[in-house]
């Protein structure tokens, strides 16, 4: 009975942390996908499935005739960019879900227009889609040097390398793992109760507190993925210029000007038809909703926060 109780005593803690990697193992569950590309070219995007303002080019166009993505990129070759652009958008509509390849494509064809801004918010909702495609990324960063605001970065060390952490894997990956980590704390915890003599305990306790350490972290990386995933707050500064002001109307004091394509932070509820928010370096101030574009929007075209 002793035994029995002292096993118990050193068990606890461990039983009493399963539930967070139960809760942590189904929330995670969000399906993540790459695709492949060359940069800055249109490409086939059926095998590819993931999951008031100025006027674009392909918006001053006439409604174009729905294509197929084939003559979609003869377009594109025949550097026709708004009305290849124009196309896609209507493909992007009629898409069920939304599509990494082809808001790719779309995000080229505005680079190749010149229209930094779409070009840039479009790859970053492939970049939400597919986070470890390379290429998506590479091409975003392409499209940030064509920027005017060169933004430092202010996200401390540890930060950094957490985010890291949570995209060295892929979201699936890292939800196998933290499964399979839980798995190892569920076994090495029977075996620390169970086992016939102290060596096979004791080594049963230690492989516990490993499997439970992992499970942990796998777990929380796939949903500080998931919760990146589904966070709305960051949205695209759409107007050529805009100034930042220090109070929600045209009368406060401008701080600074924003340009083009900067990406911003949303960082309270809307007073009027302004909002807060906060650049990647700390400034804060206030903006109007017509020049700002969120990225986590499911459709192609360039959704206003008004």
């Amino acid at each position: 009975m002793k035994v029995l109780t002292r096993q118990l005593i050193f068990v606890w803690p461990l039983l009493l942390l399963l539930p967070l990697g139960v809760t942590l193992s189904t929330q995670a569950q969000q399906p993540d996908t790459s695709v492949r590309r060359s940069v800055f070219l249109p490409v086939d995007s059926s095998a590819a499935r993931s999951e008031g303002g100025e006027i674009t080019v392909a918006d001053s166009l006439p409604a174009v005739p729905k294509l197929s993505e084939e003559e979609i990129r003869k377009l594109y070759g025949a550097k026709q960019y708004g009305r290849a652009a124009a196309a896609y958008e209507r493909l992007l509509e009629e898409t069920a879900e939304p599509d990494a390849s082809l808001l790719y494509n779309l995000g080229c064809c505005y680079y190749k227009s010149g229209e930094v801004a779409s070009s840039i918010l479009m790859f970053e909702r492939a970049h939400r889609l597919a986070p470890d495609d390379r290429d998506i990324r590479a091409n975003l960063e392409m499209a940030r040097l064509k920027t005017i605001d060169k933004i430092t970065d202010n996200e401390s060390i540890a930060a950094k390398l957490w985010r890291q952490v949570c995209y060295a894997l892929s979201l699936k990956m890292l939800v196998v793992l933290g499964i399979l980590s839980f798995l190892l704390l569920l076994g090495n915890v029977l075996l620390f109760l169970l086992g016939g003599n102290r060596t096979l305990r004791r080594g049963g306790f230690y492989a516990a507190w490993v499997g439970l350490f992992l499970a942990i972290l796998f777990n929380l990386a796939a949903y500080n993925r998931k919760a990146d995933f589904q966070d709305d707050s960051y949205c695209i500064m759409m107007a050529a210029q805009a100034n930042v002001k220090s109070s929600p109307d045209e009368d406060g004091t401008t701080l600074f000007e924003l340009h083009e394509g900067t990406r911003v932070k949303i960082t309270g509820e809307a007073i009027g038809d302004w909002y807060p928010i906060e650049l990647a370096d700390g400034k804060e101030g206030w903006l109007p909703a017509a020049v700002l574009a969120r990225i986590n929007a499911p459709v192609s075209q360039v959704d206003y926060c008004s």
